[in-house]
């Protein structure tokens, strides 16, 4: 008999057992997970149970041998950015005019890697950032975008019911984004990843096992943003904002390039019966979202509200706007 162990969230552990195997044969098994979450799960070791026909005599053998299962978000089948022809999200006039955000006397710059030539690293941007960094001559403009993701804890209703609706919405746009050719780099307030030429394994795995946290400023995600010398466009996937908190994310709108946020609305999520009381604390709360919403309007954002049941799919049809930037 054998018997896999495997984390009690996956369901029972799998037991197989073998009819007698004459010497020197094989046998192959296998056994069917369905996971019912995103996680990192980790599975064996396997224990072995051999007897004679008799019973008589048992030997138990543990292989100390582990498999770790990545379990991704769910992946939402969405519609392409790509103009008819293979146009990107950006082009003509918006592309010229993210070039002329980095200058092209201050030339566009990137972080030095293994193999490139030191005669193209750009000195001075190199003092100021406090590590190597090379000049972009050659392509000052690069297709790419960025995507955003909030995860504090507060910031999300209903258990967190909203957070895993916009991990999953982050990481369906990350993987549609990469189909179309475009660089995607996923962004929160402890960490970034740059999804280049499809791959975006890393980003994958970082958002299958990503969790709400108490301290994740947003301030620390415009920050991150900020590092980018040029993008096509951001989307980010937003719980409830303070207006100053819409203020810092409206300072990304001024670098050129479109600007979506998908935001939870703190007070629709799960609606609340007719006949409930009104809270003055849910009052101050939906008047404080307003304020944000329009901070963010203003300062040139798309705004997509988000409730609980907003399918992904159709909501991202209203960044189709991103395909007529010029």
């Amino acid at each position: 008999m054998l018997e896999d162990r495997i984390p009690y969230r996956l369901g029972n552990r799998p037991r197989l057992v073998l009819e007698r195997l004459a010497p020197g044969a094989r046998s192959v098994v296998n056994y069917t997970i369905t996971p019912g979450s995103r996680g990192a799960y980790e599975l064996g070791p396997l224990t072995v149970r051999t007897s004679d026909p008799f019973g008589l005599a048992v030997s138990v053998q543990e292989f100390p041998v582990t498999t770790e299962l990545i379990v991704t978000p769910r992946i939402q089948p969405l519609r392409s950015l790509l103009l008819p022809g293979g146009a990107g999200m950006s082009s003509g006039e918006s592309a010229s005019h993210t070039v002329a955000i980095t200058g092209n006397d201050d030339i566009a710059v990137r972080e030095y890697r293994n193999g490139d030539d030191m005669r193209r690293v750009h000195w001075k941007a190199s003092a100021h950032r406090g590590q190597l960094m090379v000049r972009r001559e050659e392509q000052p403009w690069e297709n790419n975008a960025a995507v955003l993701l909030d995860v504090r804890r507060g910031a999300h209703r209903g258990e967190l019911s909203s957070f895993e609706w916009m991990v999953d919405a982050a990481a369906s746009a990350t993987v549609r984004l990469s189909r179309d050719g475009i660089d995607p780099w996923l962004i929160t307030a402890h960490r970034d990843f740059e999804c280049r030429q499809g791959d975006y394994s890393q980003a994958m795995r970082y958002l299958a096992t990503v969790a709400a946290a108490p301290e994740a400023p947003v301030a620390a995600m415009v920050e991150k943003a900020q590092r980018a010398r040029s993008v096509s466009g951001i989307v980010a996937f937003l719980g409830h904002l303070t207006p100053e908190e819409a203020a810092a994310l409206g300072r990304l709108a001024r670098r050129g390039g479109r600007c979506t946020a998908l935001v939870v609305d703190p007070v629709r999520w799960i609606p609340k019966a007719a006949s409930s009381r009104v809270d003055p604390r849910e009052q101050a709360f939906a008047q404080q979202h307003g304020q944000a919403v329009s901070t963010l309007a203003s300062a040139g954002w798309q705004v997509v509200p988000v409730v609980a049941g907003t399918e992904l799919r159709r909501v991202w049809t209203q960044l189709s706007a991103w395909r007529n930037l010029a």
